[in-house]
């Protein structure tokens, strides 16, 4: 979205870095049956709560923007990995069936080719793959 992108890799970094700390306690609170809320607050917290989430779920969480460059292979990593089920690949090319689509982004994410766009607001922006934890 315009404003927003992946974090760098060192951010990233630091962030996995700091998630893999916190697992051993966060395990102990599960086995323990404990009540554990973990809460890191980003830039604007309220502002993308009560502005931008009601704004993006009302008008962006759709698959109507989604769609394939020619440098698409045909490969089928996007309908595999939809956690949703959304696209289908038909004669080779990957269709969005606007039934269940959470806007996850996963499908552009993870395109090796980096032959999905959505709309014009992943042009310019960079793809992340989050890695193994």
């Amino acid at each position: 979205l315009p404003g927003f992108d992946v974090d760098s890799p060192e951010l990233a970094s630091k962030k996995i870095k700091e998630t893999k700390a916190q697992l051993p306690r966060i395990a102990e609170s599960i086995r323990n049956r404990e009540n554990c809320s973990e809460l890191t607050r980003g830039d604007m917290p309220w502002m993308k709560t009560y502005v931008l989430r009601p704004l993006f779920n009302k008008f962006l969480v759709t698959d109507k923007l989604f769609k394939k460059t020619e440098t698409c292979s045909s490969c089928g990593l996007c309908a595999k990995q939809c956690p949703a089920k959304d696209i289908a690949m038909i004669a080779g090319n990957p269709i969005w069936q606007n039934k269940n689509c959470t806007g996850c982004l996963r499908c552009y994410h993870n395109c090796p080719k980096r032959a999905i766009e959505w709309g014009k607001f992943t042009r310019h922006k960079a793809q992340k793959v989050s890695p193994k934890i």
